[in-house]
C-alpha cells in the first residue's frame, strides 16, 4: 500500500496553489521590447505621449520615464502600458486574486498626476486603484480581485478571472488632467511620470493540469522508482 502514496503525492504536489509573477525592473538590454502602449482618453487631439528609460535615478538605476505632452489647459490624457506577455486562464488556472505593486515618482509639479493598475482583456481595458506620485520614489501595493477592475465610466463590468475567460494582459497607466487655467498658470502643461519595478504576483488555487502525454510519463516514472523501492526491499 505504502508503494501507492509516491502517486498520490505527485498528484497532490501537482494540485498545490501556485503563485505566476508579472514582473519587470526595466534593468534589461530593451526594457521597451516587453511593452506595448496605447492611448486610453484623450479629450485633445494635440495630446501625445512618449517613454524612455533612462539608465540612472531609478531603484537601483534604469525607469521608464513617461512624458505626457500637453498644449491646451485643462486637457486630459491617459497612456497605458501592458506587459507584452499575456496570462491564459483557461490553459493556466483562474486567478483568485492579485497582488500588485509598483514604485512611482513625479519628475515635475505641472498638473494632476495619477497611475492605476491595468488589465485588458478582449480589447477591454479595466483599471484599478489611484496612485499618487510625489517627488521621492514612493512603493505601492494593493491586493486587487477582478472586482476592483472596471472600464472607466462602467464601473458595473468586471475582467473575467476564471477559467472561462479570455487572455489577459496586466501593465499600469498614467493620466493627467486638471491643469491650471488662467493667470499665473505654469507654461509648461506637460507632466512627467516615472515608474519601477513593476510587478504582478497571480495567485492561482488550482494550476491547470498537465496534458494527459504529461500524466502518463509522471506516473510511468512514479511506478519506476516505486519498483525500485520494492525491489530493495525484498533483498
Amino acid at each position: 500500500m505504502k508503494y501507492l502514496m509516491l502517486p498520490l503525492m505527485l498528484v497532490a504536489c501537482l494540485a498545490q496553489a501556485s503563485v505566476i509573477t508579472i514582473s519587470d525592473d526595466f534593468e534589461g538590454v530593451n526594457p521597451s521590447s516587453n511593452w506595448i502602449s496605447f492611448t486610453n482618453f484623450t479629450d485633445n487631439v494635440n495630446t501625445t505621449s512618449s517613454v524612455s528609460y533612462p539608465g540612472s535615478g531609478g531603484i537601483p538605476t534604469h525607469w521608464a520615464r513617461t512624458l505626457e505632452s500637453y498644449t491646451t489647459a485643462g486637457a486630459q490624457y491617459e497612456a497605458m502600458y501592458l506587459f507584452s506577455t499575456p496570462y491564459n486562464p483557461v490553459y493556466q488556472g483562474a486567478i483568485s486574486f492579485i497582488n500588485f505593486s509598483l514604485d512611482t515618482i513625479r519628475v515635475t509639479t505641472a498638473g494632476s498626476l495619477y497611475v492605476r493598475a491595468v488589465v485588458e482583456q478582449g480589447g477591454t481595458y479595466y483599471v484599478a486603484g489611484n496612485i499618487s506620485p510625489t517627488t521621492s520614489w514612493a512603493s505601492s501595493s494593493a491586493t486587487l480581485t477582478s472586482a476592483n477592475f472596471a472600464p472607466n465610466f462602467f464601473p458595473a463590468s468586471h475582467p473575467n478571472f476564471t477559467s472561462l475567460g479570455g487572455p489577459l494582459s496586466f501593465g499600469y497607466l498614467i493620466g493627467s488632467n486638471t491643469f491650471p487655467v488662467g493667470p499665473g498658470a505654469p507654461a509648461d502643461l506637460s507632466p512627467i511620470a516615472g515608474v519601477d519595478n513593476f510587478k504582478y504576483d497571480l495567485n492561482v488555487p488550482n494550476p491547470t493540469v498537465p496534458e494527459p502525454g504529461s500524466w502518463s510519463l509522471m506516473l510511468v516514472g512514479a511506478c519506476f522508482v516505486g519498483r525500485r523501492w520494492m525491489l530493495r526491499a525484498r533483498s
